[in-house]
């Protein structure tokens, strides 16, 4: 069996070994995780709280956010035999995101992903961490994975790269190395054209802002004329009609709708932080801070769509 030992800085319960290597023997084909306890306790809240909350089939449904492995890297626990299987980690360097790089393999190659649900790793957080070298992505603006945040703050920060340097200078003075490796997003939407985009005709992007729109832009050309529409809740957004791709080099330029959700159709890829409460595809998803927008307000009353969604954000 392989284990991956915790951090330095991290602890293991002692019954640890015991209860993965249970649930390995169950499941040779499963990267075994479980529930954590972060340190400081109120760190990344909203991230521990995603890891160890997930429902089982949402170990496998909710691999297109932010967030990444749906069972945290210092929790993996499989076969040794799956492990060589899988092949090894990508060992490019600072920056390198290996644990998503891995996981994305594992999946591809029909891997489960399974997580014991007893509170088994005490999982440190610090600014330092290796987790903070991985680019979000490349641009004007560049942010960590959801959940995780740099100089020591919950949410997002933001930073400017600067043309023909290799660090990014955040807020708090933190460094990032991109060493032009291609960045988690760019892996993050390539999955997504790889696993979910081709069982689909055409679908609707949840959220005409700029989530939404890098989206739409950063995917490929056959994937983009899948796009039928953007939704939202802003009328301001509705009230433009159509987003228009100014960069692209087709004639004419693709202009896409953008309608008020309750108009828009499924499948949907939702582009939105994982921070409201609403019912997609027939499930509820329970989040924090909600948008002001929809608070007390019909538009809040729960809506259902009969049909499958993914969240990207």
């Amino acid at each position: 069996m392989i284990l991956r030992p915790p951090e330095e800085d991290d602890a293991m319960m002692p019954q640890r070994v015991r209860l993965q290597h249970e649930a390995a023997v169950r499941h040779p084909t499963s990267i075994i995780g479980c529930q954590v306890r972060r340190e400081p306790p109120n760190s990344t809240e909203r991230y521990t709280r995603w890891i160890n909350q997930l429902a089982s089939d949402q170990l496998l449904t909710q691999v297109f956010t932010s967030h990444g492995p749906t069972v945290v890297m210092p929790t993996w626990f499989c076969s040794r035999e799956w492990f060589s299987h899988v092949g090894p980690f990508d060992e490019g360097g600072q920056g390198v995101p290996e644990d998503l790089l891995f996981f994305y393999s594992h999946l591809r190659k029909g891997g489960g992903v399974v997580r014991v649900d007893q509170s088994l790793l005490i999982y440190r957080y610090h600014p330092k961490a290796a987790t903070h070298s991985v680019l979000e992505r490349i641009g004007d603006s560049v942010l960590p994975p959801e959940g995780m945040s740099f100089a020591g703050r919950c949410g997002f920060s933001t930073g400017i790269l600067c043309p023909g340097r290799a660090d990014v200078h955040l807020h708090g003075g933190c460094h990032v190395h991109c060493h032009n490796r291609t960045t988690i997003w760019t892996h993050r939407v390539r999955f997504l054209e790889e696993r979910a985009l081709p069982h689909w005709a055409a679908f609707t992007i949840w959220n005409a802002g700029r989530q939404g729109r890098r989206l739409y832009r950063s995917l490929m050309a056959e994937s983009r004329r899948k796009v039928v529409a953007f939704c939202d809740v802003d009328e301001n957004k509705i009230k433009k009609g159509f987003y228009s791709y100014e960069d692209s080099e087709e004639r004419p330029k693709p202009r896409v709708p953008i309608l008020h959700f309750r108009a828009a159709r499924p499948p949907f890829v939702i582009c939105v932080k994982l921070a409201a409460r609403f019912v997609v595809a027939g499930y509820t998803q329970q989040i924090t801070d909600m948008d002001p927008r929809w608070q007390n307000s019909e538009e809040n009353k729960p809506h259902r769509h009969p049909c499958r969604s993914l969240t990207l954000s």
